[in-house]
């Protein structure tokens, strides 16, 4: 039984043959796989991309190299500023030194109003403050002058960080001290830093060492103030004979204009040795996979060292991102256009390459079955005799016709008599070889041919496979169809060298076949009928 049999796409299974379709396989081989076709198009392509590709490389080479300028621009400038700011303070401190040395100092007052004067011009300044240095075997008798002249209960005492409390300095066995006598400004709650000892702060011991061994300005390390920002003391003897010290403390955070780093994304730290100073982090965009500058600077210091690290991440702000976006949108409507027509072009060579498949199969097939026709199967026996001569095999040709076909026609109609037929062209491909040729020469007529055979037994099992497949049929459509056929076959050479002689002997043993079948079938019904 066999349902829906004319939507079976019978003539795929001839698609196999690759023989068959050379035509229009050559056809689409040429059309498609044309490097000369492709490889104009393509390279038109390749043309305009790489063009515009460059033309957007040297704008961001331009705009690059502009960031990088300016970039460079602003690390010069933050390193005159701190080399300014740091100048001003070493300035100042040489004039405050000047000055105590000239107006001596015992007047406190005369040297608080110069103080005072230098920190309203340099804000960078945080603190003037004055030092002395007291050997160990003259701190009564300093202590007592001090309270004779200057302050009434005056009393050097050093620092204790870990109970953060002054302590008498007659307790420490130490060599010298070095108590605070002048500080400018002085808080309320800082009265008492009057007489401490620097040499208790672990920040200023290198520097004092330093400015007694050498006589010149020293750098202390990095601290805290009270405001939570980062400082550091420039120190200097006030005259080589003198054993008064002045110091001018600086704010770290006053060195560098922070709305220039904010406006310009810098991200920026400044190390004092091996301590931070100040540290800007500049917000991380989502452009991360940018380039970015990156520069080192360092800067000496008394017997220290200032390194400054600057990095800024390139932004597109900075980039010419809107001719780059043109540049890049006309690049792809151009290339886009190109190729379009290059579809268009092979649209049209396949469109004609599938007219002249149209053509061919017109020519060659026939239109219902799918099947090779009459001429077809002509041309391609020729082919099949002369392989078959010079391989020294056999080829075998089957000649089949139906039984009783008029009789389903005018039965169920030609629409069945179509679907018949259809099905019987299936059964013929699916009970041979790829390499054999099924055609319909008539119309209820099939020839079919084998290449390729060693004896005529072949032959026979070909015919015995098609009969035991046709008698398998009882329903088409749920349509009660029984299809019978005769078949006959010929065998090159043996039958016969020429095609004419071998159509005639099996079609002979066709209706040798076909009135066997007619004799039985009426034996039959003589039976049926008593």
């Amino acid at each position: 039984m066999i349902e829906n049999v004319t939507e079976v796409p019978i003539i795929e299974r001839r698609k196999q043959d690759t023989r068959k379709d050379s035509f229009l396989n050559n056809k689409l081989t040429r059309v498609v796989g044309s490097r000369k076709l492709a490889g104009i198009y393509v390279g038109l392509v390749a043309l305009s991309l790489t063009a515009f590709l460059s033309v957007l490389g040297l704008i961001a080479s331009l705009d690059y190299l502009k960031a990088e300028q300016r970039f460079e621009s602003i690390a010069s400038k933050l390193l005159r500023d701190i080399r300014q700011e740091i100048s001003v303070g070493i300035s100042v401190l040489d004039g405050f030194s000047a000055f105590l040395e000239e107006s001596g100092h015992n007047s406190w007052e005369v040297v608080r109003s110069y103080s005072k004067t230098m920190l309203q011009h340099y804000p960078q300044l945080y603190m003037l403050q004055v030092a002395r240095i007291v050997e160990s075997r003259d701190l009564k008798s300093f202590e007592h002058h001090a309270r004779l002249n200057h302050w009434n209960d005056f009393s050097v005492k050093t620092y204790d960080p870990k109970s953060f409390q002054f302590l008498p300095a007659s307790e420490h066995l130490q060599q010298q001290f070095l108590p605070v006598l002048f500080m400018e400004p002085m808080p309320e709650h800082t009265l008492n830093i009057i007489g401490v000892d620097l040499y208790s702060f672990d920040f200023l011991k290198q520097a004092m060492d330093h400015v007694q061994t050498y006589r010149s300005v020293s750098i202390s390390k990095a601290f805290e103030l009270y405001e939570e920002s980062t400082a550091f003391t420039l120190v200097k003897p006030i005259s080589e004979s003198s054993r008064m010290i002045a110091l001018v403390v600086l704010r770290a955070d006053a060195l560098v204009p922070s709305e220039l780093l904010k406006e310009e994304g810098i991200s920026f730290k400044l190390n004092l040795e091996e301590e931070v100073l100040i540290s800007h982090k500049a917000p991380v965009g989502m452009m991360g996979w940018l380039p970015e500058f990156k520069v080192k600077y360092e800067l000496p210091l008394g017997q220290g060292q200032l390194k400054m690290n600057i990095n800024q991440q390139l932004d597109l702000q900075k980039m010419s991102v809107g001719l780059m976006m043109g540049v890049l949108a006309f690049a792809i409507i151009l290339s886009w256009t190109v190729w379009s027509l290059y579809r268009l072009h092979m649209h049209q060579q396949l469109q004609e390459a599938y007219q002249n498949q149209r053509l061919y199969r017109l020519a060659n097939y026939d239109e219902l079955t799918g099947l090779a026709n009459r001429a077809h199967f002509i041309d391609h026996a020729k082919h099949a005799f002369i392989s078959a001569q010079r391989r020294g095999s056999m080829v075998g040709l089957l000649y089949l016709d139906l039984n009783d076909f008029k009789k389903i026609n005018d039965t169920y109609g030609h629409k069945m008599g179509d679907t018949v037929l259809m099905t019987v062209s299936g059964i013929l491909l699916d009970s041979i070889r790829a390499d054999d040729l099924a055609a319909r020469i008539g119309g209820d007529e099939f020839v079919v041919l084998l290449e390729n055979i060693h004896e005529y037994g072949d032959t026979v099992k070909c015919m015995d496979r098609m009969q035991e497949k046709l008698r398998s049929i009882f329903e088409i459509n749920n349509i009660p169809i029984v299809i019978r056929s005769s078949i006959g076959s010929a065998v090159f050479p043996d039958d016969g060298d020429q095609l004419e002689q071998l159509i005639e002997k099996a079609d002979e043993r066709m209706y040798e076949h076909k009135k066997q079948f007619k004799r039985i079938a009426q034996s039959v019904q003589r039976q049926q009928a008593s």
